[in-house]
């Protein structure tokens, strides 16, 4: 009896082996939520580009470490004292032909008084320019040859003591205007002679008052000479224009010194300055 309940109870064990060793039953699997969808990240929209800032400040012109240097001016002759006329003797040698600052940059014309520098081959030089005209006087005037400056002009020669004598240049000027007038004279070896005294000048017929000093050179007298004078700032018409010197009487130069030398100098030509006319014989 003992053998047949063992038996069962080992079959009972042995079924209950085998139902836990049998194949088991898959685990229900609970359904997965899906994760949900991220949006869509937008990509950030860029702030427009700027120019890039210049690290350094625009580079300016370098500043010269000196100042320009500017021309010395050129030695002016010097201002007149009380007026803008200077006399021929308060120039300096390089400015002889220069009479104030206001005509220093007009052109200038010459007009000797005779037909061209002195060549007595060539027949020159000792007869009157055809723009020239010398008459009246109480005697004859002459060529002065020996009077010949180193330019090679010849003046007008008889002018002492020729009381009334005339010298008269005609010239043209493209346009009526104001310009300067210069003559030439021979040297005389007394000091203190004014034009006033010796000479009148006319223009056109109108008196030209003019007391400047004449050339002046205590050891020649007579002497040839280059040097212009500076006589007036005259007013020219268009077309012909006459200039007239005449020598005057020895009473009037004032007696004296003026009146025992005579009261003529020896006139080489005449030198007219001009802005815009142009001058010709």
């Amino acid at each position: 009896m003992k053998e047949k309940l063992y038996a069962v109870l080992a079959a009972v064990a042995a079924c209950v082996l085998l139902a836990a060793c049998g194949p088991q039953p898959e685990p229900t699997k609970v359904p997965t939520t899906p994760a949900p969808t991220a949006a869509p990240t937008a990509a950030p929209t860029a702030a427009p580009t700027q120019a890039p800032r210049p690290t350094t400040a625009p580079t300016q012109a370098p500043r010269p470490t000196t100042a320009p240097t500017a021309p010395a001016p050129t030695t002016a002759p010097p201002a007149p004292a009380g007026g803008s006329i200077l006399t021929n003797s308060e120039l300096p040698d390089d400015h002889k032909t220069d009479a104030s600052a206001k005509d220093r940059a007009w052109s200038r014309t010459d007009f000797y008084v005779m037909n061209g520098k002195y060549d007595s081959a060539a027949g020159t030089g000792s007869a009157l320019a055809s723009y020239v005209k010398a008459e009246g006087g109480t005697k004859a005037w002459n060529a002065a040859t020996r009077r010949v400056n180193s330019e090679g002009f010849v003046p007008l020669g008889e002018t002492n003591q020729n009381t009334g004598l005339t010298v008269t240049f005609t010239i043209n000027a493209d346009q009526a205007g104001e310009v300067g007038l210069y003559g030439q004279f021979c040297f005389r070896s007394t000091a203190g002679i004014t034009f006033n005294r010796i000479m009148s000048l006319k223009v056109n017929g109108e008196t030209i008052p003019c007391s400047v000093a004449m050339p002046y050179d205590a050891s020649n007298n007579w002497a040839a000479n280059n040097a212009y004078v500076f006589l007036s700032f005259v007013n020219l018409k268009q077309g012909a224009n006459t200039i007239t010197f005449t020598v005057l009487d020895e009473a009037a130069a004032g007696g004296g010194e003026q009146g025992t030398n005579g009261s003529g100098y020896n006139i080489y030509g005449i030198r007219i300055s001009s802005d815009k006319a142009k001058i010709s014989g």
